[in-house]
């Protein structure tokens, strides 16, 4: 989720702190133009943000707006100076027929015009 749209979901006004950081044991598929992370035997190493939700709320917030389709799950979370944690994050759990191979590249998403 790009830090815009999470001020969005959160309801708040400035930038949430966020940390670049990676999960492994997932793959990165596509949901029409969204990204969908399904388990990957393998071990495939997704990067991103992570963020440490603040409240039960900002929870509920996160949750609705990533809908139906997708389940919070506890991972392992890697920061970039080697640290580790326990965390969460939403994987999907649809219909694993409707997701495409592909990749996603945040900053393309952000230029894309969805008209």
């Amino acid at each position: 989720m790009d830090l815009s749209t999470l001020t969005k979901v959160l309801g708040i006004s400035y930038r949430p702190p966020t940390c670049p950081a990676t999960v492994t044991g997932y793959k990165c598929k596509l949901w029409g133009q969204y990204p969908a992370l399904v388990d990957e035997p393998l071990g495939e190493t997704i990067s991103g943000v992570a963020y440490e939700i603040q409240s039960q709320d900002e929870k509920t917030g996160l949750e609705t707006y990533e809908g139906d389709s997708y389940a919070l799950e506890g991972c392992l979370i890697k920061f970039e100076n080697g640290t580790r944690m326990l965390g969460l994050t939403f994987k999907w759990k649809g219909d694993l027929g409707v997701l495409k191979d592909d990749s996603f590249d945040l900053r393309d998403w952000q230029t894309r015009d969805f008209a």
